[in-house]
This record gives structure tokens, C-alpha cells and sequence, in this order.
């Protein structure tokens, strides 16, 4: 991994973060940072050894997590990383972590 590549992933990592309760896309990630898609991926990549998108998900869900721990509710977690839909977010959730965003609520995870 280069500098430069590494310059990419820090600079879209802290985009990303700045924008997360916004549903980013990788296209727009790549134009606010000034560099092509292809780009953009290879740096993710190279990296984090995964792709944008799933460097991004797995980003809002541990923040997600965070929130749930820290007493948000569902939706406001869901809201808080970005999530429109409630379901997609709960999918998304027990995909990553293996239990529902309120069990983990419950738990404290």
C-alpha cells in the first residue's frame, strides 16, 4: 500500500464519517473527495481489504451499535447512521452482529 492510496482511504474515511446519518454511495464518496470510483475502491482495497460499500456498512453499524448501547432506540440508531428504513437497517444488523439491533439494546452489546 502507498501514501497515496492510504491518502485516499484517510481522506474518504473521514468524509464518510462526517456524512454518516446521509445515505452515502460510493459515487458520491468518490466525487467529494476529488477521485474516480476505480480509484477509490482500489484504496479500500488495499487498505481495509474490503470494498467501499462494505467498509461503509459495517462503519454504520458498529456506530449503530455504540448508539444502541449508549440507550438510542432502534429507529433512532437506524436514523443516526443513515438508515431510511427501519427493516433494512434490522437485516443489515443481525447479518453483521448474528442478533436483532433490540436484542443487543437489551444486552448491551
Amino acid at each position: 500500500m502507498g501514501n497515496y492510496q492510504y491518502s485516499i482511504f484517510s481522506d474518504a474515511m473521514e468524509y464518510i464519517l462526517a456524512h454518516l446519518e446521509e445515505p452515502l454511495q460510493v459515487p458520491n464518496i468518490a466525487k467529494a473527495i476529488h477521485v474516480s470510483q476505480s480509484c477509490l475502491q482500489r484504496s479500500f482495497r488495499a487498505c481495509a481489504g474490503e470494498s467501499v460499500y462494505a467498509h461503509l456498512l459495517r462503519t454504520k453499524l458498529r456506530l449503530a451499535a455504540e448508539l444502541l448501547a449508549q440507550g438510542k432506540t432502534v429507529s433512532d440508531a437506524a436514523r443516526a447512521v443513515g438508515f431510511g428504513n427501519s427493516n433494512h437497517f434490522c437485516r443489515c444488523f443481525k447479518k453483521e452482529f448474528g442478533i436483532n439491533p433490540s436484542q443487543a439494546k437489551k444486552q448491551g452489546i
